[in-house]
């Protein structure tokens, strides 16, 4: 992508009006030519511009480790995007959690970890839970990420509860898991999961837990991409 090309989107970006209850999300890869830092520049600028703005971060790979760098409101990678961010794979439940605090501790408001069919993990500077929903069978997991954060990032600005934003978010991704291609789920099967959805403090969860949710990581998985 031509710099004059990369410069009239951020600028677009950048440069609109926003109010203070706007919730902005950066989610994806980046086009070809576009520099790995792009979208911690566009944090950095909301955030100095509107300082109440709550700008959420779903990416991968060097993106997410210069866009973290920049503190967002919301950032929520998979387990494999977390291993990736942190150089290290994640072999047992300490390694995830002790990483976790320290991103949170840095000025990010709310980390969560999704898990694919295990749930989520997700933490803030006083509370950190651990969600799971039904089981699905061959499910669709087309824009199930997408589903969740954007889910969160609603319930967490409408009613400022971190555990039932998590709840919320949970149902949500799993709805959208049992629709096909790119369909959104309506609020109603949202809810219908809702009640399905599982949630407990890190704390109560036992050894065979923790153990549970952590995937094999072969090497290749690791890698950059």
């Amino acid at each position: 992508m031509p710099e004059s090309r990369i410069k009239k989107i951020f600028d677009f970006i950048t440069k609109r009006k926003f109010d203070n209850s706007s919730i902005i999300i950066f989610s994806g890869s980046l086009p070809p030519g576009v520099p790995a830092d792009f979208y911690k520049k566009c944090i950095d600028n909301l955030k100095k511009n509107f300082p109440a703005i709550r700008v959420c971060l779903d990416a991968d790979n060097q993106p997410l480790k210069y866009g973290i760098q920049a503190h967002p409101y919301i950032v929520k990678p998979n387990i494999w995007e977390f291993s990736r961010l942190i150089s290290k794979k994640i072999t047992s439940f300490e390694i995830l959690k002790n990483a976790a605090e320290k991103f949170v501790s840095s000025g990010i408001s709310f980390l969560i970890i999704t898990l694919g069919e295990k749930g989520a993990i997700g933490f803030s500077k006083n509370e950190s839970y651990y969600t799971k929903s039904v089981a699905i069978k061959k499910g669709n997991t087309v824009g199930c990420g997408d589903i969740f954060l954007g889910a969160f990032a609603m319930e967490i600005s409408r009613s400022g509860d971190f555990r039932k934003s998590l709840l919320f978010a949970t149902a949500a991704g799993t709805a959208k898991s049992i629709k096909p291609g790119t369909e959104i789920p309506e609020p109603e099967e949202i809810e219908k999961i809702l009640n399905k959805v599982s949630i407990k403090s890190i704390g109560e969860m036992d050894e065979k837990t923790k153990i549970s949710i952590l995937p094999e990581m072969p090497e290749k998985k690791l890698k950059a991409n």
